[in-house]
């Protein structure tokens, strides 16, 4: 029988305990013990572990939330390791995102946060914006939409955030969750071959070996 729930620990959440989702119909037949999936929490969207699953729950069906995504082909943490870092948690008493988080890489895990773009809709006042509220603006125009750690990177963090909160409550930006791009990449490395056959191999002169 496909199973119905998961219990999945966030990795990054401030939360000290599992949470428990369900698995959407086209999920359940290949959600796994250790698969890495994307959930929503709260106005967010977190990278999580699934570390349990369930055909039935102990509250009502109505409070549980949906996984979203199934994020690789296999599970990325074996059930061994996963009861490892269940017992590590309860043992010391810790975070279980902090220990899940410790025993895998770091920077896989994708996180969703607050950007904002031009509200196409509205007509931008000119002349009765501030100084950093028109800053904004400008940088929006060419960005189309920007984090406010983007916006406060390219324009300096001083009155950046009630910049913002300013033009929002004027209609003037839409605010939205957008997935932050993952803070790892595929290493790759130069590797040399030698040349099968090359003529140039008759020329070189090899040391002799001596038996």
């Amino acid at each position: 029988m496909p199973l119905l729930y998961a219990q999945i620990v966030p990795l990054g959440a401030p939360i000290d305990r599992e949470m428990t989702y369900s698995v959407p119909d086209d999920l359940r037949e290949t959600l796994q013990l250790g698969s890495r999936v994307l959930i929503p929490f709260g106005v967010r969207w977190l990278t999580g572990i699934v570390v349990g699953q369930s055909n039935t729950i102990d509250f009502a069906p109505d409070r549980v939330k949906a996984i979203g995504q199934i994020l690789d082909p296999y599970p990325l943490i074996e059930p061994h390791l996963i009861k490892l870092c269940q017992w590590i948690a309860q043992y010391y008493v810790c975070n279980p995102s902090e220990v899940f988080s410790a025993a895998l890489p770091a920077g896989i895990h994708l996180d969703s946060g607050r950007h904002v773009a031009l509200n196409e809709q509205a007509e931008i006042p000119k002349g009765l914006l501030s100084k950093r509220q028109a800053d904004v603006v400008t940088c929006l125009t060419e960005l189309e939409s920007a984090s406010i750690k983007q916006l406060e990177r390219r324009l300096g963090k001083q009155g950046i955030q009630s910049a913002v909160h300013g033009l929002i409550q004027r209609g003037l930006l839409n605010a939205f969750q957008k997935m932050d791009a993952p803070r790892v990449k595929t290493k790759t490395e130069r590797i040399a071959e030698l040349v099968p056959n090359d003529p140039r191999w008759f020329e070189l002169e090899l040391p002799k070996i001596t038996t």
